[in-house]
């Protein structure tokens, strides 16, 4: 029997994925909002990034820079069917 609260991570991972799964796109920031807004509690960019790097070395979610970003690479995530 697991006792205790649940990890950051199995928090963060199943709440990227259904914003994903609702929104077509997201960037880091937009996911980063809307996981603070659904915990109720802010939420580091840097802990999404941590994640999202993760969901795409698993090949669940895909990145893309979007074209025109030139000297700062904006990245869009999307779900992988």
């Amino acid at each position: 029997m697991i006792r205790g609260r649940k990890s950051i991570e199995q928090i963060i991972i199943p709440l990227i994925l259904s914003i994903l799964a609702e929104f077509k796109h997201a960037n880091t920031n937009f996911l980063r909002s809307e996981i603070s807004k659904r915990l109720e509690k802010e939420i580091s960019w840097n802990t999404v990034r941590k994640y999202t790097e993760q969901l795409i070395i698993l090949g669940k979610i895909g990145a893309y820079t979007t074209p025109g970003s030139q000297k700062k690479k904006f990245i869009v995530y999307e779900l992988k069917s």
